[in-house]
């Protein structure tokens, strides 16, 4: 795999692709807590390098798909690995859309979409508010992600400018960027990479990822595509 920093800034035109062997969104209120509170001493420390998440691992595709008889070729990143990190940054930047318009003039964001629960990224996109849906697993998660930001920001007064800052500044001398931001470690596989063995070997032996999605992620190796969304239609429900 190739390692590589990305900031986030980097991946605002970005498309990501849950495949249907991920779990969907399922941070708590805690996780996020930690982690904006971690962007947030940062950006108010005096340290000049950057702030590191942990890794994204991604597979690069390309394809070919016609829409009102235009040819969609744009790249898009199959998410391995850092689903749950990549989904919080969303929804915090989906949070500050109007701060991002008036500090950076602009509320360019990356899309996620879905194998599966295509509702999810629907409600991503457009039904986020601070209150909490029961309606289904992705939907809580997301929406209490997306009312626990909005909480920490009115109830500690936060700085908006100074967090977009450091997720979003991005400047590049001699092909490096140089700026106080927060960054990806960015891994893209081999195109002839398995995408299920890795995320298997990345995910055994994490406490988050119980043994019943592992095992679905294996039952799914050998099938072909009709055969899995059928599967996953049926583990989901």
């Amino acid at each position: 795999m190739q390692l590589i920093l990305k900031s986030i800034y980097e991946i605002l035109d970005y498309n990501f692709f849950i495949p249907s062997y991920q779990r969907g969104y399922r941070w708590d209120r805690q996780q996020v807590l930690d982690l904006l509170n971690d962007i947030y001493d940062f950006s108010q420390s005096e340290y000049k390098g950057f702030y590191c998440l942990q890794p994204i691992v991604v597979l690069a595709e390309k394809p070919i798909v016609v829409l009102a008889e235009k040819i969609d070729n744009e790249t898009r990143y199959i998410v391995i690995d850092g689903q749950q990190r990549l989904t919080t940054i969303y929804i915090i930047l989906k949070y500050l859309k109007e701060a991002r318009k008036i500090i950076f003039n602009s509320d360019n964001l990356f899309t996620i979409e879905y194998e599966t629960r295509e509702n999810s990224k629907t409600f991503l996109e457009n039904k986020l508010n601070e209150n909490i849906i029961y309606d289904n697993p992705d939907f809580y998660y997301m929406s209490l992600a997306f009312s626990t930001i909005k909480k920490w920001f009115e109830d500690n007064n936060k700085n908006k400018g100074d967090f977009l800052n450091a997720l979003l500044k991005h400047k590049k001398v001699d092909e490096k960027d140089i700026e106080k931001n927060v960054r990806f470690i960015w891994y893209e596989l081999p195109k002839n990479e398995n995408e299920i063995k890795v995320f298997t070997r990345l995910n055994i032996g994490k406490i988050p990822l119980s043994n019943s999605e592992l095992i679905k992620a294996l039952l799914l190796y050998n099938l072909a595509e009709n055969e899995k969304f059928e599967l996953i239609s049926e583990w989901d429900y």
